[in-house]
């Protein structure tokens, strides 16, 4: 089994993103590509990954300090390397693999609901961590700009470790990053942390439910059209067979 891996998720036609993280790295890396969301993606690592931790790479960050990268894999357990909007924010951070195994894993069906995600669901996974820490100071983003890419306003945000490239959806403008960055979750007692996870739990399961419910739809529609299409070239190959019969008793064939 291997001991820690990283994985940069990706989807087809961003090529070009993928390939400059992995370039940033510096050491080998699995790269996940399809249309799903990051929770689709860690769902297939831990059904399809034998290893013992995943450092869970989006496409769009870019490693400042390859040695930072390596040192944090140091540190034991789960390992938060981003906070904002709260732990393992972006999905960025060493997750194990046991505990994503016991953990609801369904994939999002649009950029609203994996957003969802990335705020509750990381919450509940931090909720069974027994080891969980942050990588010391280095790993928040407090210095950022905004920059326009491929015509399009994009906030850049940089630690000592990481760069990332966010689609301004309306968050904090970069003049103000900073200063809510330098907060982080500092001013957030361990008991305040508790009742937010109790809150955010009650949704987070109602919305898993709601995308497995989701999903046993989708399964059921398959296999009803795949039955409806079985039974139409059955009846299309009886109909050939009984008009191979008529013709054979005329003696036309």
């Amino acid at each position: 089994m291997l001991k820690d891996l990283i994985v940069v998720a990706t989807s087809p036609g961003r090529e070009n993103f993928a390939q400059e993280s992995l370039k940033s790295l510096e050491q080998p890396a699995l790269v996940i590509s399809d249309f799903g969301y990051e929770t689709g993606k860690l769902k297939w690592v831990a059904e399809n990954i034998n290893c013992e931790r995943i450092l869970f790479i989006q496409d769009t960050v870019v490693a400042i300090s390859p040695e930072l990268v390596r040192q944090a894999f140091l540190v034991p357990g789960s390992v938060c390397l981003n906070c904002d909007p709260n732990h393992f924010g972006s999905f960025l951070g060493i997750f194990e693999t046991d505990i994503l195994r016991k953990m609801p894993l369904v994939d999002s069906i649009s950029k609203e609901e994996s957003i969802r995600f990335e705020r509750d669901w990381t919450q509940l996974y931090l909720w069974h961590c027994k080891l969980f820490s942050h990588f010391g100071k280095k790993m928040s983003f407090r210095k950022a700009r905004n920059e326009i890419s491929t015509g399009k306003e994009v906030l850049i945000l940089e630690s000592d470790v990481f760069r990332k490239i966010k689609t301004n959806w309306g968050q904090l403008p970069s003049k103000l990053y900073s200063e809510h960055s330098a907060l982080d979750s500092i001013t957030k007692t361990p008991k305040d942390e508790g009742l937010e996870l109790l809150n955010l739990r009650h949704d987070l399961e109602t919305l898993i439910a709601q995308a497995k419910e989701r999903e046993e739809l989708i399964k059921e529609m398959t296999r009803r059209e795949i039955s409806a299409s079985l039974s139409s070239h059955i009846k299309i190959h009886l109909l050939d067979f009984m008009r191979f019969l008529k013709l054979r008793f005329r003696g036309l064939i």
